[in-house]
């Protein structure tokens, strides 16, 4: 393991004996056991988080000195026309420190190995289909510097739990938030791990889907679900950020559930409106009857989730819809060239 590079926050001392410490937790599970399966799986992402991590520092680089021009470009500041009218200001993004580099993780300062850990975790974005983090089974709720800085601690003074593997995407047109995956992605990991055939096709990079259902933002997971590999990884704010003004299927599946039984109560309500246009007469019961075929859409949320489990039951659900899915719409803000 190569010696730490900078020091994380709260002065606390990152150990470099994590790896090692996988490789004993792997070594200690019972074969063919879903310990067994979850601690191979971070065993390997460990390895290829530290061979991109070598390759990172190996020098000299064949690139060297060619490369910095397109690290440092910065785009210029400039207006541009919206509606072909209004033009809007637009301020370019600071350059990133390098160009292998997954979005949530960038706090390369507090990394072990520093910019050499973003390119390893680019790497496992690029060869999985996200970071590999895992469930270390810390119940608590919200936390704030001082109570992760304590559970940091706790982390490397007794052995860290493993009890399910989630992915956490970066690449472009994946959802942004940690997914776990299904019990045929899970075993098609696995097996192709225990694989002795040299040939078999991997089945990476493993690609989220609306069958995903099992979900969490960022902030919740590592916050109130303690789903991380490394406490140091991502800074953890004490409160929850904003959340997003527009909610997409792609990130949150439950809308499609949330769409389908509006569109059928809808319906339903429609139905009721034909067969009373086609009556006489109508009594009190069936204009009760009328405005009580809208009750199915009153009571939508929460949406109830289809769960799964493997071997154990899970204590942590999906974050609940009802309180993380407002239908709000966000308005544009433009700005007039003076």
């Amino acid at each position: 393991m190569l010696a730490a590079s900078t020091t994380p926050p709260h002065s606390l001392i990152v150990p470099t004996d994590h790896v090692p410490k996988a490789m004993q937790a792997y070594q200690n599970a019972e074969t063919g056991s879903l310990q067994f399966k979850n601690r191979l799986i971070e065993l390997v992402a460990r390895s290829i988080h530290q061979i991109a991590v070598f390759l990172f520092q190996r020098e000299p680089k064949l690139h060297a000195g060619d490369i910095d021009s397109v690290v440092s470009w910065k785009e210029e500041e400039q207006w541009f026309m919206v509606n072909g009218r209004r033009r809007v200001y637009l301020t370019p993004w600071e350059p990133w420190p390098t160009l292998f580099f997954h979005v949530d993780y960038i706090d390369y300062e507090q990394y072990p190995d520093g910019l050499a850990d973003m390119a390893g975790y680019w790497a496992e974005d690029r060869i999985f289909g996200g970071v590999l983090v895992f469930d270390r089974g810390i119940v608590g709720d919200e936390v704030c510097d001082v109570a992760f800085s304590i559970s940091f601690v706790i982390s490397w003074l007794t052995p860290a739990q493993c009890l399910d593997v989630w992915f956490h995407p970066g690449r472009n047109g994946a959802t942004f938030r940690l997914w776990r995956p299904q019990e045929p992605q899970f075993n098609s990991f696995v097996d192709f791990l225990l694989s002795n055939e040299p040939s078999r096709p991997a089945p990476f990079p493993l690609v989220v889907s609306d069958d995903n259902f099992r979900r969490h933002d960022p902030w919740d997971a590592i916050a109130r679900h303690h789903i991380f590999r490394d406490p140091w990884e991502r800074k953890v704010t004490p409160t929850k950020p904003p959340d997003r003004d527009v909610r997409s299927s792609a990130d949150y599946p439950e809308v499609n559930i949330l769409f389908q039984k509006l569109e059928a109560a809808w319906q339903a309500h429609e139905a009721k409106g034909l067969e009373d246009q086609s009556s006489t007469t109508k009594s009190n019961d069936e204009g009760d009857a009328e405005v009580g075929t809208l009750e199915p859409i009153r009571s939508l949320l929460p949406i109830s989730l289809p769960s799964e489990s493997r071997e154990q039951s899970d204590d942590s659900e999906a974050d609940s819809p009802a309180e993380t899915v407002p239908m709000v719409w966000g308005k544009g803000k433009f700005e007039e060239e003076s």
